[in-house]
């Protein structure tokens, strides 16, 4: 027969065990402890400098001064990103960087002003996606400027984007409009949207042309053939109207009276 064990053996091989275990687990926990206590002290791991990209000079240095001599893994990455979106506007996708040992960078693309807008009694710049830059802005003869909008919110905040069809038809129009090379050498000066199915666009002489919200590329098309053509003398036009199949050119009042008041040509009678 075999031999029983004793439990007496049994039950102190398992308080051994427990007790190498827990001491194990301390152990460890006291020397995690002490890596990160080095590591959160050490003055290998202090931010020295902050570098922010050169094309963001607008980014002011003390904006960062507070980072400077804290541990690089004790600062909130999120947070310094969501202070800085806040008071910059004018940049897209930043990145705030951990660089180790001891640096941090800050990554941006800069909006740029693309366009315009009359809004609430303002004069608003916006970027290419209708992000506002600026809230107090000058009338800019070499941006497009939109009018007649009824979209937009109840209070103008920096960095927030207009997404109403409005809006956004109007920088649809611009985009195509700069994105044509054989239109892009004329200027867009002006675009009123009040009714989007009949949108006026407005060139740097005055001509009119007239769009909808639907197919504007291809329209846009059209007018750099109307335009091209030798015998059309664009003085006399008053607006172009792109919304039908074949293209309607108006001739301005004084252009139409002279055609009228023509005598036919042959015998008086």
């Amino acid at each position: 027969m075999k031999k029983r064990k004793n439990p007496q053996t049994l039950s102190s091989a398992v308080v051994k065990f427990f007790v190498l275990g827990l001491a194990s687990f301390f152990f460890g926990l006291i020397l995690w402890k002490g890596i990160i206590h080095a590591v959160v002290d050490s003055s290998y791991f202090r931010i020295k400098t902050v570098v922010i990209d050169p094309s963001l000079q607008f980014i002011h240095v003390w904006d960062m001064e507070k980072l400077e001599g804290r541990n690089i893994f004790s600062v909130d990455l999120k947070d310094v990103q969501q202070r800085l979106n806040a008071k910059y506007p004018q940049v897209s996708d930043l990145k705030v960087l951990r660089k180790f040992p001891d640096q941090i960078y800050v990554e941006a693309k800069q909006r740029l002003p693309f366009a315009q807008i009359n809004l609430q009694n303002k004069t608003i710049t916006l970027d290419e996606k209708g992000v506002i830059l600026s809230t107090a802005s000058k009338q800019l003869e070499q941006l497009p400027l939109i009018s007649g909008v009824k979209s937009g919110p109840l209070k103008i905040t920096l960095g927030y984007m207009l997404g109403g069809q409005d809006v956004q038809t109007a920088l649809k129009i611009i985009k195509a409009f700069q994105a044509d090379t054989s239109l892009s050498p004329r200027h867009l000066s002006r675009i009123q949207v009040e009714n989007l199915s009949e949108i006026n666009v407005f060139l740097d002489d005055n001509l009119a042309i007239i769009v909808d919200r639907n197919a504007i590329a291809p329209k846009l098309e059209v007018l750099s053939l109307v335009l091209a053509q030798s015998q059309l003398d664009v003085k006399t036009v008053n607006y172009i109207d792109l919304r039908f199949k074949e293209p309607i050119i108006g001739k301005k009042p004084e252009e139409s009276a002279k055609v009228k008041g023509k005598k036919p040509k042959g015998k008086n009678y």
